[in-house]
């Protein structure tokens, strides 16, 4: 599986593609490349954090950002699907 991710926002940027053997394994690849962005507290809260905890916590924030209602993840396939709905996201297989 891959997913181009293109994100642009709040001095994040990521033009990335991840690959992996499913939703689950992509999200974790993500949730690895912000923790990598953020200073050492967020990173230690990130990395604490379950692949699908991560995925819900972008969603939430997202919302917040956007001042939309997506609903919360309940799956990591469910995140990426969300994601790229939302154009951030291009599932490539």
């Amino acid at each position: 599986m891959k997913v181009q991710v293109h994100i642009n926002e709040s001095g994040l940027v990521v033009n990335e593609v991840f690959t992996g053997t499913n939703a689950d394994d992509i999200v974790g690849a993500m949730k690895a490349r912000v923790a990598k962005e953020v200073n050492f507290a967020l990173r230690i809260v990130i990395n604490g954090m379950s692949n699908l905890s991560f995925a819900q916590e972008v969603v939430k924030r997202y919302n917040e950002n956007k001042r939309k209602n997506l609903p919360l993840p309940t799956n990591c396939a469910e995140f990426l699907s969300s994601a790229q709905a939302e154009g951030f996201a291009k599932i490539l297989d």
